[in-house]
């Protein structure tokens, strides 16, 4: 996912404020005509009318270079169109899980952990999901970047040369080891008994993360046999109280439970904003207790 850039032009208008408006209709399509010489596919957002001066806002691609100014003409006047604004679209039009996604995708920039581009990738494909409203696809995406991104984190130790530079060791703990000291299948369990010994700090962490964002994630991955399961004994309990009616005796059909069988955007929306908090923590933990050196 590009990130954008969003870019503001504006301009004082001494204008009659009964020509005000046709003025600003005129130059908002010269400045915009003027702009797709620059852009070819500008994305326009908004402008602003404030009967003094006129300002448009637009969506560019990462890595423009927008002109600092654009002369337009209007009954026969200049007017210089200023470079008001250019900055990322996450801080013109903050979203609160675009702002926690990037916040980590900063704070990874600046530290060397084995999970980085993994995580990244699963991050991204769970907003993507998002977007297309693929609610139990998010849920699958953040427990896959939980579990990958631990594993990975209890898997690599940080190995330090004299020059002080640092690389990443494959060194699993023994519990990661099948009999021929090859690496093994390893499940939450196992996973999380051995984070807790290597991150003792994430301990909490670990509990909350797995009954809230991983039991969505479970939930969604796992969903055509919850639901057989769930439909069956619903179904069952539903016979036993058909046949107490039938029988004349009083029973109460909204005793009976109903089954869960989505996901809701809510719901894929704190799994993905949890995940990205855990996985924030887990950076700033990731530092094993036998970090080898030279």
């Amino acid at each position: 996912m590009e990130e954008k850039l969003v870019v503001t032009y504006g301009a004082t208008l001494n204008i009659d404020i009964s020509k005000y408006a046709h003025a600003c209709d005129l130059l908002e399509e010269d400045l915009k005509r003027e702009l797709k010489k620059y852009f070819p596919e500008p994305e326009f957002l908004e402008d602003d009318r404030n009967g003094e001066s006129f300002s448009i806002r637009i969506r560019i691609p990462a890595g423009s270079d927008p002109p600092e100014n654009i002369m337009l003409k209007y009954e026969g006047k200049k007017y210089v169109f200023e470079l008001l604004e250019l900055a990322p679209e996450r801080y013109i039009y903050p979203d609160k899980i675009q702002e926690i996604v990037y916040k980590y995708f900063d704070k990874l920039r600046n530290v060397e952990v084995p999970f980085a581009e993994l995580s990244i990738g699963l991050i991204l494909e769970a907003m993507d999901s998002l977007s297309n409203k693929i609610y139990e696809g998010v849920a699958m995406l953040c427990r896959a970047a939980i579990d990958s991104s631990l594993y990975l984190a209890c898997t690599y130790v940080k190995k330090t040369d004299q020059k002080g530079n640092t690389t990443l060791v494959l060194a699993p703990p023994e519990s990661f080891l099948d009999e021929n000291h090859e690496l093994k299948d390893v499940y939450w369990g196992a996973l999380s008994k051995e984070a807790r010994n290597i991150f003792p700090n994430l301990s909490n962490r670990l509990n909350n993360i797995n009954t809230k964002a991983r039991k969505l994630g479970n939930f969604a991955a796992h969903i055509g046999e919850r639901q057989l399961r769930e439909n069956q004994e619903w179904l069952k309990k539903y016979r036993g109280i058909l046949e107490d009616v039938l029988k004349g005796k009083k029973s109460d059909i909204s005793s009976i439970p109903g089954y869960k069988i989505w996901t809701s955007c809510q719901e894929a929306e704190d799994a993905l904003m949890e995940t990205v908090s855990f996985l924030m923590d887990l950076v700033d933990n990731y530092q094993r207790p036998k970090d080898l050196t030279n």
